[in-house]
């Protein structure tokens, strides 16, 4: 998987997911996880995935360092006008 969110790639590359889960879904502060529900399907999905996953973070959007993150990002924005 790739992505520019360093939270997201560090969550599965550290595997605070783990952590989370074993603290009843508690961040390290002791707070809950934002997007539990998010967080559970992506999960699921994973899981569900026969084939191994690596992880791989691109500079964000906008920086022009990597053309297919800006264009998924520009997507995104015009999918979300359509909403």
């Amino acid at each position: 998987m790739i992505g520019d969110s360093a939270y997201t790639i560090d969550c599965f590359v550290k595997e605070w997911h783990v952590r989370w889960e074993q603290n009843g879904w508690r961040n390290s502060s002791g707070k809950p996880v934002a997007n539990r529900d998010e967080w559970e399907r992506v999960l699921a999905a994973l899981w569900a995935r026969s084939a191994g996953t690596t992880w791989d973070r691109v500079p964000g959007h906008g920086k022009g360092k990597h053309p297919w993150n800006d264009l998924a990002d520009a997507l995104a924005v015009e999918a979300k006008a359509l909403c």
